[in-house]
C-alpha cells in the first residue's frame, strides 16, 4: 500500500514543471538483492551511482505487470524491465532520484547528479623533472598491499598513466597514516621499478624513502611550524629538492602539497583504496554429541531450546552446561 501512495506524490511534483508521459525509469533494488530493512535507501543510492557509472539503466527482475492503484500511463514514469543505455540530451546531465519510506511513515528523498569531469589541464612536465609518489597505511602489511594495488593500476591500464594525477591524487586525496613510503620519480616506468623492487624487499632503493611516524610523538609537529623550518621548506620546493620533503614527510611532517604546483594543479584520478586487512575472526561451533568442558556428552535427541529448558527443570543438567549449549542453537 505504501508504494502507490509514494508514486502519487512524486508523479504530483513532477507534473508541476512538465506534462511528459511515461519519460523517467522507476527501478527498485530489492527485487535484485532483497530488502535490506534499515539500509534499503543506502543500497538504493549505491545502484543509482554504479548506474551513472556505467551509463546503463538496469532492469527491476520479475515484474510482469504493474500494480493498478497507479496510473503508470498518465504519469511521468515507467517500470524499467530491460537493461539499456542511460542516454541523455546534449549538454545535459544523468540525475536520479532516491526515494527511501520507513516504517514510521517518514519519507527521505535524495536527488543524485552526475559528476561532470572538467576538462583535462595538462600540468608543464618542464616544470617538474620529479614527482613525490607517497603511500601510507597502518600497518606494514598493509603498506606492501598499497604498493601491489598501485603496481597492478600501472601495469594494467589501458592507456598511459598521468604520473602527475598518479602523485596528486597520492598527496591530497588519502589521509596520511603511521607507516609511510614515498618515491621520487620522473616517470610511469621509474615508478614501477622501484614500486616492484620494495615489494620484492630490496633495500637501499634509490628514491625511495620508508619510515614509521609514531602517533603518541607531537616533535615533528612542533618543528613544522617552528618558521625557521618553513622557511627551509618554501626553499626546499622553490629548488625542487623534493627528497628532504620526503624524508621529512616520513618522520611525520605535514604541509601543504598544494605548494608544489603552481596556478595549473594536476587533476585528481582513481585509484585504489585502503585494503582492509583480510582478518578472520569465527567462532567455532559445537555440534550435538560433542562433549562440552569434559563433563558431559548432549543426548543426539536434544535439538530445541525447550529440549535444555527441560533438562534444567528435571535437575538433570546445571545452568552453566545448559548456557554453553544454548550457545551452540542460537
Amino acid at each position: 500500500m505504501g508504494d502507490p501512495i509514494e508514486l502519487e506524490a512524486l508523479a504530483t511534483v513532477f507534473k508541476e514543471k512538465t506534462t511528459k508521459k511515461q519519460y523517467c525509469a522507476l527501478g527498485s533494488v530489492k527485487s535484485n538483492i532483497g530488502h535490506t530493512t534499515s539500509a534499503a535507501g543506502v543500497a538504493g543510492v549505491q545502484k543509482v551511482l554504479l548506474s551513472m557509472r556505467h551509463r546503463t539503466l538496469v532492469p527491476s527482475l520479475n515484474v510482469t505487470k504493474e500494480t493498478s492503484r497507479f496510473d503508470f500511463k498518465n504519469s511521468p514514469f515507467y517500470i524499467c524491465r530491460e537493461k539499456q543505455a542511460w542516454d541523455i540530451a546534449p549538454g545535459s546531465l544523468r540525475r536520479a532520484a532516491v526515494s527511501s519510506f520507513g516504517f514510521s511513515g517518514t519519507n527521505a528523498h535524495l536527488v543524485i547528479e552526475e559528476y561532470p569531469s572538467p576538462a583535462e589541464q595538462a600540468v608543464p612536465l618542464g616544470e617538474h623533472p620529479a614527482f613525490i609518489v607517497p603511500l601510507s597505511a597502518r600497518t606494514a602489511e598493509q603498506l606492501q598491499q598499497r604498493s601491489r594495488d598501485l603496481l597492478e593500476v600501472i601495469r594494467k591500464a589501458q592507456r598511459p598513466v598521468d604520473l602527475a594525477a598518479v602523485a596528486y591524487t597520492l598527496q591530497i586525496g588519502r589521509e596520511a597514516m603511521e607507516e609511510r613510503l614515498g618515491f621520487v620519480v620522473s616517470s610511469v616506468d621509474q615508478l614501477a621499478e622501484k614500486l616492484s623492487a620494495y615489494i620484492k624487499g630490496e633495500k637501499n632503493i634509490e628514491g625511495a624513502h620508508q619510515g614509521r611516524v609514531d602517533p603518541s610523538s607531537d616533535g615533528i609537529t612542533i618543528i613544522g611550524h617552528d618558521d625557521d623550518m618553513q622557511e627551509a621548506i618554501d626553499k626546499w620546493i622553490a629548488r625542487k629538492k623534493y627528497s628532504k620533503l620526503l624524508d621529512l614527510w616520513i618522520k611525520g611532517l605535514s604541509f601543504d602539497w598544494n605548494r608544489l604546483y603552481g596556478d595549473v594543479k594536476p587533476r585528481r584520478i582513481s585509484l585504489p583504496t585502503y585494503p582492509f586487512a583480510k582478518e578472520r575472526y569465527w567462532i567455532d561451533a559445537l555440534t550435538f554429541g560433542q562433549e562440552l568442558n569434559g563433563h558431559f556428552d548432549v543426548d543426539g535427541k536434544m535439538k530445541s531450546i525447550e529440549d535444555i529448558i527441560d533438562k534444567i527443570g528435571d535437575d538433570a543438567m546445571d545452568t552453566d552446561q545448559a548456557v554453553q549449549l544454548l550457545k551452540t542453537l542460537v
